[in-house]
C-alpha cells in the first residue's frame, strides 16, 4: 500500500523516466490523420486572471473562441472574452456553447496547455475516427486523476468506457445534444463522466483518449472550492447505478496503434 506521503515522491522518479520514454515514441512523427484538413471548432471555457497567458495559447491555435472571466476580463483575451463574473463551471459553458454551430466544441479548463501536438491536431482525430468524446491523454508531469488517462507510448489513441470531465475534451457532432448543455446542477461537473459512460453503453457513443496529442494539468483538482457536496452528489449516483468504484466504468476497448492508424478508421457514413 503506497502512502499519501510517499505518492509525490515517487511521481518525481517515476515522471522522468516516462517523460524519457515518450521522447523516444514514435508516434508523433507518424501521419495520424493523413491530411492537412482541420474541421471547424469552437473553444470555450472559464478563466481566472493570472491563467490567462495559458488560455492565450489555447486561443491562438483555435478558430474561434468564447470564453468567461471569473474575475474580470483579462486584455490580452478581451476579444474573446463574452462574460465575467463568478460562477460555477457547467452553467457558465453552458451559456458560452449557445448558439455555436461549429462542427466540434473544445472545452477547456484554463490551467492545463497543450505539451504534444496542437488542438487543431486533436480535432482532427475526433473527426478521422468519428469520436463523439476524447480528451488528449495527460503528459507524465501533469496533475492527473485516473490513471486510464495517462499517455501510453505506441498509441494513437485508446477507444475506453471513460473520458473526465476535464481539463480539455473535444465534444463531437452525433451526439452534441445528448452532452451539450451540461447539467446545470452538477454545477463544476463532477460525474457527468458517469453520463457519459451510459451514452456509450447504451447508444453506442465512440469515447477515447488520444495519446497522440498531451496536456499538463497544471493544478490538482478541487483544490479552489469546498467540494464536499459534489463528493457527496457522486456517491448518491454512483450508488443509485449500482456502482461501487470508479473502476468499473474505466475499460479501455482498444488501443489504435500509429503504425495501424490508417486501417483503423471508420468508414465515413
Amino acid at each position: 500500500m503506497i502512502s499519501e506521503k510517499t505518492r509525490p515522491l515517487m511521481g518525481r522518479v517515476i515522471a522522468p523516466v516516462r517523460q524519457a520514454l515518450l521522447n523516444l515514441d514514435p508516434t508523433a512523427l507518424l501521419s495520424v490523420t493523413g491530411t492537412q484538413h482541420v474541421p471547424d471548432f469552437t473553444l470555450i471555457g472559464v478563466y481566472r486572471r493570472r491563467n490567462a497567458d495559458h488560455v492565450l495559447r489555447l486561443v491562438e491555435q483555435a478558430p474561434a473562441s468564447r470564453l468567461w472571466g471569473l474575475d474580470g476580463v483579462h486584455p490580452s483575451l478581451s476579444e474573446f472574452t463574452v462574460g465575467e463574473g463568478p460562477g460555477w463551471r457547467f452553467p457558465l459553458l453552458n451559456r458560452l456553447a449557445e448558439g455555436v454551430t461549429s462542427r466540434f466544441l473544445v472545452v477547456s479548463d484554463d490551467d492545463v496547455h497543450v505539451s504534444r501536438g496542437s488542438l487543431p491536431e486533436l480535432v482532427s482525430i475526433a473527426e478521422a475516427f468519428q469520436l463523439d468524446l476524447c480528451q488528449p491523454a495527460h503528459d507524465p508531469y501533469s496533475f492527473c486523476n485516473w490513471g486510464i488517462t495517462r499517455v501510453r507510448p505506441l498509441s494513437t489513441l485508446r477507444l475506453t468506457t471513460f473520458v473526465e470531465i476535464g481539463p480539455l475534451l473535444v465534444v463531437g457532432p452525433r451526439f452534441r445534444k445528448q452532452i451539450v448543455p451540461f447539467p446545470d446542477d452538477d454545477t463544476m461537473g463532477w460525474g457527468a463522466e458517469l453520463e457519459w459512460f451510459a451514452l456509450h453503453q447504451e447508444h453506442g457513443a465512440r469515447l477515447a483518449i488520444v495519446d497522440a496529442v498531451n496536456v499538463k494539468h497544471l493544478g490538482a483538482m478541487a483544490t479552489a472550492y469546498d467540494a464536499s457536496e459534489d463528493r457527496l452528489r457522486l456517491a448518491t449516483r454512483m450508488h443509485e447505478r449500482g456502482l461501487t468504484d470508479w473502476m468499473e466504468v474505466q475499460r479501455t476497448l482498444r488501443t489504435v496503434r500509429p503504425w495501424r492508424a490508417a486501417h483503423a478508421r471508420p468508414a465515413p457514413e
